[in-house]
């Protein structure tokens, strides 16, 4: 914050929103990076006076950054009154994982991943739907999702009703974990029905492990040819890229070395070279 109020500087970047910043704003040009529109989107999640903040900064911004083409779009739905020419998609790196490292407890030899929140858009109890026969047909075959708090009491029930009890299960896991369930997964399931980028898609990829997505949102931007995709308003879709995924050894290896091959398309260099095209974009003006 010091450097902030020092004023000594020509561009201020904003990664997140906090009106704080238009004070220090004076003769500086304003770059504010816009992760996702999920408060426009599900608004009813949201406090009107959150989203005007954020419509306010985008506004008042020289330049704004995406990090999708989709989210992108979704900033000129919502605030058709902003030039296009200001909004500028610059894609996030791959973080990388370290060495896996398998958790104590953990005896499952088969079983699909799935990576993060469960609530709402994320599409949890339609993707348990789907792969809920899956997972009964197949004894030795578990669902694990990594994060996301323990499940609710609604996800409870559900998997009592589909009498999948001791075949869902959720863990808390450090980032070595992680890439353990990631290079050991059949596969990794992304359902959901709406992501500003998608973080998961790429340590999927780190990881050699094959990876299905929801045809919607950004999903296929990051994803592009390396993945399997379903339709989620498509009953029995999912069911059946999962069985093929399952069933088919030589489609998993081709899915896992196409993931490592699309993971050289998002690299924090890159990432780093458009940012600084915005900057110098700003600078000449």
């Amino acid at each position: 914050m010091r450097k902030i109020d020092s004023g000594k500087y020509d561009i201020v970047h904003a990664t997140w929103y906090d009106p704080y910043i238009l004070k220090k704003k004076k003769n500086v040009k304003l770059v504010i990076t816009i992760h996702d529109m999920i408060q426009e989107i599900y608004k009813e999640s949201f406090p009107e006076s959150e989203r005007e903040k954020n419509r306010l900064l985008a506004n008042r911004a020289d330049a704004i950054i995406t990090v999708s083409e989709n989210t992108r779009k979704d900033v000129l739905f919502f605030y058709p009154e902003i030039d296009s020419n200001k909004v500028v998609t610059v894609y996030h790196g791959a973080n990388e994982l370290p060495s896996p490292h398998k958790p104590e407890l953990v005896n499952e030899k088969r079983f699909v991943l799935f990576v993060g929140g469960r609530t709402g858009y994320k599409n949890f109890i339609g993707m348990l739907d789907e792969i809920a026969p899956i997972l009964l047909e197949n004894d030795d075959l578990k669902l694990i999702c990594v994060g996301g708090g323990d499940f609710s009491f609604e996800e409870e029930s559900e998997i009592k009703h589909k009498n999948l009890a001791g075949k869902v299960c959720q863990i808390t896991a450090t980032d070595s974990e992680l890439a353990w369930f990631y290079s050991n997964a059949e596969c990794f399931i992304y359902p959901s029905v709406y992501e500003g980028f998608g973080f998961p898609i790429l340590e999927a990829f780190s990881c050699g492990c094959p990876v299905i997505l929801n045809n919607a949102s950004c999903l296929p931007e990051v994803g592009g040819s390396a993945v399997a995709y379903f339709n989620a308003d498509k009953k029995h879709e999912l069911e059946t890229i999962v069985r093929r995924v399952l069933d088919d050894e030589m489609y998993r290896n081709k899915l896992a070395s196409l993931g490592k091959e699309r993971l050289h398309e998002f690299t924090w260099e890159k990432t780093a070279q458009e940012t600084l095209k915005v900057y110098q974009r700003l600078l000449v003006k």
